[in-house]
């Protein structure tokens, strides 16, 4: 999970919306009739780098994304049009009807289940509370207190980290693939630092998938 900062500079439209309806009746509709969802997207984009806030996997049309409410909606509805309160997730609204439950993940899995405590994006000490395993599971740091704990497996569990099938196949293939590569290249410096800058930094403001795990897998291969 990487920790992502919003921009104070938010979309004018959304500010607008905010100032005219700062706590709607009826925050479901109040979204669906908002008609700055567009730059919204594209400024969450810009920062995000075109992975989902939450698994950190590429935004593609193959999966679709949606505008993410952190805090619910329904349970904060003055949070409905707060710019601080809304991310990028993985997974299009139209194509969840055609997804089993346990191929779900991140925000739609999230709906209402969000918990006050649970860990975030937004949070600054976010980088910090998971290993990523090559099978393509999560694990907590070994290095955290109980309360920090809770704050990560409440991450995992309410946004499906590890429950979804789909997701874990993704990662670990991802995972296997970049470690291949990575030493396919071991015995040049310099066609190794070309892989790993090509695959850790951002291309035209876009990051590959499973960024936060690649990282973790070079500072392995550099102790």
């Amino acid at each position: 999970m990487r920790h992502l900062v919003h921009s104070p500079d938010e979309p004018l439209e959304l500010k607008a919306a905010e100032k005219a309806n700062p706590r709607p009746d009826d925050p479901d509709l109040a979204w669906k009739e908002f008609g700055g969802k567009e730059e919204v997207r594209k400024r969450l984009s810009e920062i995000q780098m075109g992975l989902c806030a939450y698994c950190e996997i590429r935004l593609s049309k193959e999966i679709g994304l949606h505008i993410d409410h952190i805090k619910p909606k329904t349970r904060c509805p003055e949070k409905t049009f707060y710019w601080s309160n809304l991310l990028l997730s993985c997974i299009a609204a139209e194509k969840l009807e055609k997804l089993k439950d346990s191929d779900k993940c991140c925000g739609h899995f999230k709906l209402k289940a969000w918990d006050e405590q649970m860990l975030l994006p937004t949070d600054e000490d976010c980088e910090k509370f998971f290993i990523y395993l090559k099978s393509g599971e999560i694990e907590l740091a070994d290095n955290l207190t109980p309360d920090e704990k809770k704050r990560g497996k409440l991450a995992i569990d309410i946004l499906n980290l590890n429950g979804c099938s789909r997701l874990k196949r993704e990662r670990n293939e991802i995972i296997e693939i970049f470690i291949k590569q990575l030493d396919s290249v071991s015995d040049c410096q310099k066609a190794r630092e070309i892989f790993i800058n090509s695959e850790l930094f951002p291309t035209n403001g876009k990051l590959k998938s499973f960024v936060t795990a690649k990282k973790q897998r070079v500072a392995e291969y550099q102790t």
